[in-house]
């Protein structure tokens, strides 16, 4: 399931939102917390692209360099809430705001076993990312999920994606995006 409307090269947003329904927001980007960065990955805080509240999270890294390793990532510890038992899926909202398509994977490990999934974005676009929780392997533990990271591959010019409202739904709820970012994203891309 995904949602995906374009973006005019040349956008520039702040949205303040309306509040969200009754799923569980993991990080909404607006509070200090601790992250852990890795090859290169940098991350701010910026009114761009916020869905709820005044910050959305701006990752990005340099392109490429020699090492063909390199998998720039941000990692979220010490989820709240971590069991995630009574979930159906996860949410997260991204917006490439750049004239290439981004890649982002996003994974998360329960117990000992992981799980991952990669998501295109189309240049100038924005895209409601969801997986839901019938894709993870019938040993994944979800009781406690101790870490969510966002990577991408070795970029090959210099990577941004911005990204707001991590959040985790029941099985049957559809996270809706608030009216006035959801007109906002419209309105820049001329439909």
């Amino acid at each position: 399931m995904f949602r995906t409307s374009f973006l005019l090269p040349v956008a520039a947003c702040a949205v303040t939102a309306l509040s969200a329904g009754a799923f569980t927001v993991v990080d909404d980007f607006e509070q200090d917390r601790s992250y852990r960065l890795t090859d290169n990955m940098q991350f701010s805080r910026e009114p761009l692209f916020a869905v709820d509240g005044t910050s959305a999270l701006r990752l990005a890294a340099p392109r490429w360099g020699e090492n063909p390793y390199e998998w720039p990532a941000f990692h979220m510890d010490d989820l709240t809430p971590s069991d995630w038992r009574d979930f159906g899926g996860l949410t997260l909202e991204a917006v490439n705001p750049g004239a290439v398509p981004r890649k982002l994977i996003v994974e998360f490990a329960g117990g000992e076993v992981g799980f991952k999934k990669s998501f295109e974005l189309a240049p100038f676009s924005y895209r409601q990312l969801d997986i839901d929780f019938a894709e993870l392997p019938e040993n994944f533990d979800r009781t406690a999920v101790d870490h969510l990271t966002l990577f991408t591959e070795c970029p090959m010019v210099p990577y941004e994606l911005y990204l707001d409202r991590v959040a985790l739904r029941s099985a049957d709820e559809t996270v809706a995006v608030p009216p006035a970012f959801e007109q906002a994203v419209s309105a820049l891309a001329g439909s």
